[in-house]
């Protein structure tokens, strides 16, 4: 089975992605946390729109 993280960077609706790759076979994780990022096999950092916004949020986690 496929673990993928979901990147939290404070918005978008993560839950709904998070269960569309549950349906699927897939262990979703809503993750913030750099070491939970890199086991993961895939990562998924979803459109938010505010890119400029999600991007200090990533550096704020120190995810980038």
């Amino acid at each position: 089975m496929v673990s993928l993280a979901i990147i939290n960077c404070g918005s978008g609706n993560l839950r709904s992605v998070q269960k569309s790759f549950q349906k699927l076979g897939a262990i979703a994780e809503i993750c913030d946390k750099p070491e939970k990022i890199k086991t993961a096999d895939a990562i998924i950092l979803p459109g938010v729109g505010a890119f400029s916004q999600a991007m200090q949020s990533l550096a704020k986690n120190n995810l980038i």
